[in-house]
């Protein structure tokens, strides 16, 4: 629902993390607390799910896409709905069908 490919989880001992990208195997693994895994590599297996390689691509899902100085922030859907559409066009698909309430 997250649209999240990685979760981590803890027990305060160690850590359990599920990949269901398949890019990493096993696809679940026990990590100890030393072991947590750091953004970059995390954000270089997030690139590689979606396919988003090049440094325009990058660039493009990178930025930031909500300031309208209000604070608010998108609601959990829509922040799914906006990362996938701005990676489709990073990604260069010529043509994006967005269906979602207004």
């Amino acid at each position: 629902m997250l649209d999240a490919p990685i979760a981590i989880s803890s027990n305060g001992e160690g850590f359990l993390r599920h990949d269901r990208t398949g890019i990493t195997q096993p696809a679940e693994r026990e990590l100890g607390l030393d072991e947590f895994p750091a953004f970059d590599d995390l954000w270089a297996i997030y690139r590689q799910w979606k396919g988003i390689q090049s440094v325009p691509q990058i660039a493009l899902v990178a930025q930031p896409y909500h300031t309208d100085g209000s604070g608010k922030e998108p609601r959990y859907y829509q922040r799914v709905a906006i990362n996938r559409t701005i990676e489709a066009i990073a990604r260069g698909q010529q043509r994006i069908l967005l269906v979602m309430a207004t």
